[in-house]
This record gives C-alpha cells, sequence and structure tokens, in this order.
C-alpha cells in the first residue's frame, strides 16, 4: 500500500439484534465488520452483503489456545481421578491442570452447541481480532497465529473506547475508521472511535 494507508469504513458492534445489524449493514455498507464472537448470525449477515466479517475476541490468547489443545487433545480424559494433575499437550509453558478445574463444554448441551456455532461462524470469517497484544503473552500469540488459525490480528480493547464504563451498552453501534498498513513482517490494525 505504500506509505499512504488506505482508508475503511469498519463498522464495530458490540450488541445488536441480527434486523438491526442487516438494517445497517445495507444502509452504512461498511468495509468489513467488527463483531463479538458471542454473534455467529453475524457471519451470515456480512456475507449477505459481501461485507468481510472480523469474530472480536475480548479474553487474549492464552484462553484460546487452552481451549484450542483441551478440545483437540483431551487430555482430561486420560486421568484416572478427577484430582489428578496433567499437562495440557501441545500448549506453550507447560500448564497443568486437572480434570475437576476444566468446564468441559459437552456438544450435547445447549451451550456446547451454541459454542460449536460460534467456532463454525469464526471459521467462516475472514479474519480474528483478539484482545490482546503481542508483547503480553507472545508464546500464545504465535501459538495461536501459527497453530490455531493464520488470520489474527492483535488489539487492546481500550483502543476501542471501552474504558467509558458509564457510555458502555448505550450506542447500539460505532462506527470506526480502519486503517490497515502492511509492512513485510506485520498487520497492524489501528481502530480510532467514531460515534455514528
Amino acid at each position: 500500500m505504500g506509505s499512504n494507508p488506505k482508508r475503511l469504513h469498519v463498522m464495530f458492534f458490540p450488541f445488536m439484534a441480527h434486523g438491526q445489524l442487516e438494517n445497517l449493514l445495507e444502509t452504512m455498507r461498511p468495509d468489513c465488520l467488527i463483531a463479538d464472537m458471542f454473534f455467529p448470525w453475524a457471519t451470515q449477515a456480512a456475507e449477505k452483503f459481501n461485507v468481510p466479517r472480523l469474530v472480536f475476541h475480548g479474553f487474549g490468547y492464552f484462553p484460546l489456545c487452552f481451549a484450542y489443545c483441551i478440545k483437540l487433545h483431551k487430555p482430561q480424559q486420560r486421568v484416572t481421578s478427577i484430582c489428578e494433575p496433567f499437562v495440557i499437550p501441545h500448549l506453550p509453558g507447560s500448564i497443568v491442570m486437572t480434570q475437576e478445574q476444566i468446564n468441559d463444554c459437552d456438544e450435547g448441551t445447549e451451550m456446547g452447541k451454541f459454542m460449536m456455532e460460534v467456532k463454525e461462524s469464526e471459521v467462516k470469517s475472514s479474519c480474528v481480532v483478539v484482545n490482546s497484544f503481542y508483547e503480553f503473552e507472545p508464546d500464545y500469540a504465535y501459538f495461536y497465529k501459527s497453530v490455531v488459525t493464520k488470520r489474527a490480528w492483535n488489539i487492546v480493547r481500550s483502543l476501542l473506547g471501552f474504558e467509558e464504563k458509564a457510555e458502555r451498552g448505550k450506542k447500539a453501534s460505532v462506527v470506526a475508521l480502519c486503517t490497515i498498513r502492511n509492512s513485510q513482517r506485520n498487520r497492524i490494525l489501528d481502530i480510532t472511535r467514531h460515534v455514528s
């Protein structure tokens, strides 16, 4: 892109109903949509209007990597007691847990089914945006980007203006101007807040 970065019109919405989102997407025609992971239907809404959807994870890389390794390797099923410690395979840092410390979502439960929808929408999305920065958890950021998914950006939630707790939930949407700067090694997503 050179020294003059491209300006994009981005929608970030923390809370909104499906119909409201579709109306907003149709009216505003943003360049991309950043939607919380707990709105899996946002991927379909964005696809309907040919808008790339980015999934926002608000809790950092470690829990994402942890959940991935637990789901894939199921080490909690190889112990003889709920109190027996085990190391989570392939997760950086030799994290030791017991079976009773893990909240294992059974895919047959409502929560398990919902989490499968969340994961499916993430796979179909354009990218994942994680509430973290590389220097805070470099091993987990690297693991997530190289093993779990190759399409992830770091962003610190306070940069989005969420420190204004008094205003939280009062706005139906936040429109952001997004500048994506490419370099040979990194993609940096800068979002500056602009309330519509």
